[in-house]
């Protein structure tokens, strides 16, 4: 199933059909009085309080925000879906727990492809009357995420894990952290693992004149993963190759 909230397309029918056609994507964002050429929809799937969701099999594509969009759920599995040309995100949850994202594609985001964002805190910094064991409440696994800003990122995105992914062609590849001038809930982050994973060619120059899609955060191009602030990390057995920039970078935030 394809679920699209864009318009404005040259090729409507080909999945990976870019929203507005062959206008540029300056285009796409015009004054909020005027009418928009490439896209119907702020969200085109979102799931809200909606616990024990199972979704499988669909493409979310073309959202002037977020292609796939989940706040306060608890139990949610999204298993081979694909997140095209969200403006902002292709995957955004928010405050959502016993969550996995696996056999997923993510292309075209102006900021990420898949953002578990203001995850429960259930690593070192738990309340232990509420989260007895320590655990990872959110799961990406086995997804091929590129031609992003970031592949991944997620603020106060905390005991996440993040496994067995390909993340290639991007500005950068991965980013987590505790810079959250919004006010995200579980401050400071902690708890995420990161194993397993590729991460390769992440150079693409989103920042020039006439880019394929808009970005809306500034990232250093040619990097593979970014820590912002992040305790109790654990970053182990991946591939880090072909970021021209850096492979990896860790910023303090005191």
């Amino acid at each position: 199933v394809i679920l699209d909230g864009g318009k404005g397309y040259t090729r409507p029918m080909k999945p990976m059909a870019r929203p507005g056609g062959t206008r540029p994507a300056s285009a796409c964002h015009p004054p909020e009085d005027q009418p928009n050429p490439c896209y119907a929809k702020h969200v085109v799937l979102r799931a809200d309080r909606a616990d024990g969701m199972v979704g499988r099999n669909f493409l979310v594509r073309g959202a002037k925000e977020h292609a796939f969009y989940a706040e306060e759920t608890d139990g949610l599995l999204l298993d081979r879906v694909k997140f095209f040309w969200g403006a902002d995100y292709g995957h955004l949850s928010y405050t959502t727990d016993h969550h996995v994202v696996r056999n997923c594609e993510g292309i075209g985001a102006g900021d990420a492809a898949v953002y578990p964002g203001a995850s429960p805190q259930t690593g070192d910094f738990r309340d232990e009357s509420f989260y007895p064991q320590q655990r990872f409440n959110s799961v990406v696994k086995r997804c091929d995420l590129h031609a992003n800003v970031m592949g991944y990122s997620g603020s106060m995105g905390n005991s996440t894990r993040v496994t067995k992914n390909r993340f290639y062609g991007n500005v950068n590849g991965l980013t987590s952290d505790t810079v959250s001038p919004q006010g995200h809930p579980g401050y400071p982050a902690d708890g995420m693992q990161v194993d397993r994973n590729w991460f390769y060619s992440n150079n693409l120059d989103i920042y020039r004149e006439d880019p394929p899609f808009e970005p809306l955060v500034p990232e250093p191009v040619g990097t593979g993963m970014i820590y912002f602030g992040y305790n109790d990390a654990m970053v182990t057995r991946n591939w880090f190759f072909d970021n021209w920039r850096k492979g990896t970078m860790l910023q303090g935030v005191p």
